[in-house]
């Protein structure tokens, strides 16, 4: 019975290092097609990683830019309307100067008045930390439209001398 279990024995190891032999002998036959199998299941993990990134990035992007303005939209409509109430009155002035002021000739030089809302609402924003008021951004609003339009006014008087 020893000698029926030996042989049993002998038998399993002959037979499980013939097929451990077999597969060694198929992986080193297909060595390169293995390579190939493990570069491609790299290459869809990693488009895989790219793909689910991306899609964070776009939801933080979005995320960002909904975040951007911290004040109240009554607040910033308000400045807006304000700021472009100043551009009107300073083009009405510029349009009717000829009529309110009396010389013989005029001569300008103007640019346009305009500005971008978003630029000046990220300006309010940083100058009030992130958010504001529309009472609070009274005096900052006067201060930007200085610095943005500079109205220069100068006149020139000449006397010509008549001989007869």
């Amino acid at each position: 019975s020893q000698t029926a279990g030996t042989a049993t024995k002998n038998t399993g190891k002959k037979l499980g290092e013939k097929a451990s032999d077999k597969i060694k002998e198929f992986f080193e036959k297909n060595k390169k097609v293995f390579i190939w199998i493990g570069v491609g299941i790299a290459l869809l993990v990693l488009l895989g990683a790219g793909i689910s990134s991306c899609s964070m990035l776009t939801s933080t992007g979005s995320t960002v830019i909904a975040s951007s303005y911290l004040s109240e939209d009554d607040a910033m409509l308000g400045a807006e309307a304000q700021y472009c109430q100043m551009e009107q009155e300073l083009q009405r002035y510029l349009d009717t100067y000829e009529s309110t002021h009396n010389y013989d000739e005029y001569h300008f030089d103007l640019d346009d008045i305009e500005h971008d809302p978003y630029v000046l609402i990220s300006i309010l924003s940083a100058l009030h930390e992130g958010e504001f008021t529309l009472d609070e951004v009274q005096g900052t609003l006067q201060m930007l439209f200085e610095k943005q339009y500079i109205l220069t006014e100068e006149y020139t008087v000449t006397y010509q001398a008549i001989h007869d």
